[in-house]
Formats: C-alpha cells, sequence, structure tokens
C-alpha cells in the first residue's frame, strides 16, 4: 500500500504508529484528529494501527478504516505480545522517512507533534517527547514514574527526564537500525537511545481535549517496568 498523498508543506513522509489494546471507545476521535492533522500539514503520511489482541471491538473499528481511508494501515497480534513489541513491530514495518510513536488517545498538542516532527527531520535522529506536567495520572502511578526515571537515570547514563513517555519520532535510519535485531528489544526506548546517533526531549502541553478512556496501565504493569529496567541494566539487553 502507497503511503497517502495530499497538498501540503512539508515535504517529507511520515508514518505514526500507534498501540491499541482495548480502546475502541476512544479511536473514533483518535481518528478524526490524527487524520486532520496529517492531511493538513504533510504531503505524504500512513497512520499504522498496532492491534496487541484487543478484546473488545478495536480491531473490527479499525478494519473497516482501511476501506475508508486509503492511508491507514492495521496489523493485529492474535495473542496479547505488550506495548514494546506493538511498537517495536509497528515501526518496523512505518514506511515514512519519519516514524512517530504515540499514545492512542492522543495526550498532546498537535502544534507540538509538528515542531517534534520537524526537528526530527532537520536536526536531531531521535526527538522523545517530555510532558510538561502528569497528565492526569493517580497517585501511585506519579510515584512511579518518579521512581522509575530515578533508577532509569541512576543505572543509565543518557539523559532523559521522562522515561515513561511513549511519543517519539525517529528517523527512518534509526529504524533501519532496529531492524538488525533478531527479535523485539525488551525496552524499545532504550534500545533507541543506544543506537541514536543524537537524540533530544521536546516539553509537551497536555491536550484537555485528548480522547478519554480507562487506562490499560496497572500498577502490576508499572511494577514490571521498573523491575526490566534494571533488568535490562544487567542483562544490556
Amino acid at each position: 500500500m502507497k503511503i497517502h498523498k495530499s497538498t501540503a508543506k512539508n515535504n517529507f513522509s511520515i508514518s505514526v504508529v500507534v498501540p491499541v489494546y482495548n480502546n475502541a471507545k476512544i479511536l473514533s476521535t483518535t481518528v478524526q484528529r490524527l487524520a486532520s492533522f496529517c492531511e493538513s500539514q504533510f504531503a505524504d503520511y500512513e497512520i499504522l494501527f498496532v492491534d496487541d489482541a484487543s478484546q473488545d471491538n478495536s480491531l473490527e473499528f479499525l478494519r473497516k478504516l482501511v476501506d475508508s481511508y486509503s492511508s491507514f494501515r492495521v496489523l493485529s497480534f492474535p495473542v496479547n505480545k505488550g506495548q514494546q513489541t506493538a511498537i517495536f513491530e509497528g515501526i518496523i514495518h512505518a514506511k515514512g522517512d519519519i516514524i512517530l510513536n504515540t499514545d492512542a488517545d492522543l495526550p498532546f498538542v498537535e502544534s507540538d507533534i509538528l515542531q517534534m516532527l520537524q526537528l526530527t527531520k532537520n536536526k536531531y535522529e531521535v526527538v522523545f517527547g517530555r510532558r510538561r506536567t502528569v497528565w492526569k495520572k493517580n497517585w501511585w502511578r506519579r510515584i512511579g514514574s518518579f521512581f522509575g526515571n530515578a533508577i532509569f537515570n541512576l543505572l543509565f547514563r543518557y539523559k532523559i527526564y521522562d522515561f515513561g513517555c511513549s511519543v517519539a519520532a525517529v528517523r527512518r535510519e534509526v529504524v533501519d537500525r532496529l531492524r538488525e535485531r533478531k527479535y523485539p528489544p525488551k525496552l524499545i526506548k532504550l534500545e533507541v537511545l543506544r543506537i541514536a546517533k543524537s537524540y533530544i526531549e521536546f516539553e509537551l502541553q497536555p491536550n484537555e481535549n485528548s480522547s478519554k478512556g480507562k487506562s490499560s496501565y496497572t500498577a502490576v504493569k508499572l511494577f514490571k517496568l521498573l523491575l526490566q529496567i534494571f533488568l535490562c541494566r544487567v542483562w544490556r539487553n
């Protein structure tokens, strides 16, 4: 499938990767916002949804999009593989010059994303999102984020202050290096940091009108993430 073409001022192509897990209630808004943003700003673009074995009707909804939007593609897993694998598979299947990964609820202002993409095209191999404020988190998630960032910066040399933010833009060259791996990394963000020649964090404003939906993030998942950060240091994987 060719990347969708439209009349716009940006002359590079982008792929937007959106991992999906039980997001049926918010996908309609997600689609509208992404389609409007990409159509207005980019000449060539595609939007790639990666369904991680959702138990609601997310996949059914997404498959119908292919008939309505030539710019949309859908990957799906028969069993749940986790967010890290969903991001990895989405990135390596993307076709654009610049690949943007984002959560399904799109918790950002589109003008910030445009700046991230332009920075990635013109200056840095990778631009990571950094949340200006803690976006409507439960108290245990705020504490978890604090300790997660502290542990990461203690164990690794990279200057990252919001390791938990999954919004990021990467160049095609970085994706080509990722493809050399025989299996998905335990933490995709850490692997990208390892192989990128240049990177920066970009502060994102929270979008008060972002899609509302129940988070699938739990205390157990947060604990597993913290454990994985530690184990990646031990295993160097």
